[in-house]
C-alpha cells in the first residue's frame, strides 16, 4: 500500500512535492521525497516510484505515466511502441495520443497497473475507450481517439523506430539491431538520429544528452535549437561523416562545411558541438537528472568522495542542485572554482553550502 511508505514527522520549513503547501511527512522508502497528505503522495506515485524503487523493475507504462506528469514525451523506445506512439507519423498524432493518455492518468486516475495491464492483454484501445465512456468524457482528444484508435489496436502492425533511420545505414548495418552496431560512436549517433526524427530532444538522463552537447545549454529552449541544427545536417551529410566527425570532435566543422544557419548564435550561448571535455557537465547531469549514476570524476572533483552515507551525498548534491538553479549561477565559473579549489568560496556566494563536503586535492602541486 502507497500509505505504507509515508512516514509522519516534523519537517521543518519543507513543501509538499505535489502541491506546494508546508509538509508533514516523507515517504518511508526514500526519505527524499516529502508530502502534506496520503492523498498527494498518491498523485505522485506513479512517478515517483520510478525513482523511489530503483531496484524495481519498471515497465514501460511505468515511464509513459512519468512522462505524462513530466508534461514530456516518452523517448522510451520500449514505450514507444507498447503505447502506439511509433505509429503516429505526425506530430499532430503525437500530441493528440499523449493527451488522451493524460486525460486517463491526470483525470481519470488510471494508474501504471492498469496501463500494463490493458497492454500485455492486447486491450489498451478497449479499456480505453470503457475508461472515458464510463466518465461520461467526450473531450476532443478522446473523439479524435475514437477514429484513429487502430494506433494502439494490438492488431495493428507496430512502426519499428528503427525505419525512421533505415534509410541513413549502410547496407550490412539495416538489419542489425542497435546494440550490434559497431563502433560505439555509430550507435550513439544512430540513437541521436531516432530521437531527433521523432521530433524529439535527448533527456537529461541519457548519454546522448550529455555526448552531443546538449548539456552545455542554457535552457531547453537552447538544446532545442541545437537539436535543429542536428536535424538539419542529418539530411545534409551521412551517417559516416556524422559519426566520424563526432568521433574526432569535428561537429561543428562539419556544420561549417555544410553551411548550417544558427551556429555562432548557439557558440555565443557556450554550447559545445559534440562531447565537452569537463567533468562540471558530468555534475549538471547528476544533479539535474534523476537516477544517474555518480561519474568517479565528479566525486574528487566535486566533493561526493568526502560523503561517508546517503544522506550526506544527498545532502551534497542538494546544494549543487540549488546552485544550478540561482539567476546568477555561471557553469563555467564553478569549473574554475573547481580547478582552483575554491568550491566553497564561489558557492557561498549563492546558497548555503558545507565547507566540509566542498573540497578537492586542487589546485595540484607543480611537478
Amino acid at each position: 500500500m502507497i500509505s505504507d511508505h509515508l512516514v509522519t514527522s516534523t519537517i521543518e520549513q519543507q513543501k509538499c512535492w505535489t502541491c506546494g503547501k508546508p509538509a508533514t511527512s516523507r515517504c518511508a522508502k526514500c526519505h527524499t521525497t516529502n508530502y502534506c497528505s496520503v492523498k498527494c503522495q498518491k498523485k505522485d506515485w506513479g512517478k515517483h516510484k520510478i525513482i523511489c524503487t530503483p531496484t524495481r523493475q519498471n515497465n514501460t507504462a511505468d515511464f509513459l505515466v512519468k512522462a505524462v506528469m513530466d508534461d514530456l514525451f516518452p523517448e522510451d523506445l520500449d514505450t514507444l511502441a507498447d503505447f502506439g506512439l511509433s505509429n503516429c507519423h505526425l506530430q499532430e498524432q503525437r500530441t493528440y495520443l499523449m493527451s488522451v493518455y493524460a486525460g486517463l492518468i491526470k483525470i481519470l486516475g488510471v494508474s501504471s497497473k492498469d496501463l500494463h495491464e490493458w497492454q500485455q492483454a492486447n486491450e489498451l484501445a478497449l479499456h480505453i475507450r470503457k475508461t472515458y465512456e464510463d466518465a461520461g468524457a467526450s473531450s476532443g482528444y478522446y473523439n479524435w481517439f475514437l477514429k484513429n484508435q487502430h494506433l494502439v489496436d494490438s492488431r495493428t502492425p507496430k512502426a519499428d523506430v528503427s525505419q525512421l533511420v533505415r534509410k541513413y545505414l549502410s547496407a550490412e548495418d539495416k538489419d542489425k539491431d542497435m546494440d550490434q552496431l559497431e563502433p560505439q560512436e555509430k550507435r550513439l549517433s544512430v540513437w541521436l538520429y531516432i530521437v531527433l526524427l521523432m521530433g524529439n530532444i535527448p533527456r537529461i538522463e541519457y548519454d546522448i544528452w550529455f555526448h552531443f552537447g546538449f548539456c552545455t545549454c542554457k535552457s531547453q529552449r537552447i538544446e532545442s535549437d541545437l537539436g535543429r541544427i542536428y536535424r538539419t545536417l542529418i539530411d545534409q551529410c551521412t551517417l559516416y561523416e556524422f559519426y566520424t566527425n563526432s568521433e574526432s570532435q569535428t561537429l561543428e566543422a562539419l556544420l561549417r562545411l555544410k553551411n548550417i544557419d544558427g551556429i555562432d548564435a548557439l557558440k555565443a550561448q557556450g554550447v559545445v558541438f559534440g562531447y565537452p571535455n569537463i567533468s562540471v557537465y558530468h555534475l549538471k547531469q547528476y544533479v539535474l537528472g534523476e537516477d544517474v549514476p555518480l561519474q568517479r570524476c565528479i566525486g574528487v572533483d566535486y566533493g561526493f568522495y568526502l560523503c561517508r552515507d546517503n544522506k550526506s551525498r544527498q545532502k551534497l548534491r542538494k546544494i549543487y542542485k540549488q546552485l544550478f538553479g540561482h539567476v546568477n549561477f555561471d557553469i563555467l565559473q564553478l569549473h574554475q572554482a573547481c580547478i582552483s579549489g575554491t568550491l566553497y568560496k564561489y558557492t557561498s556566494q549563492f546558497v548555503v553550502a558545507d565547507a566540509n563536503l566542498m573540497k578537492n586535492p586542487y589546485p595540484l602541486a607543480d611537478l
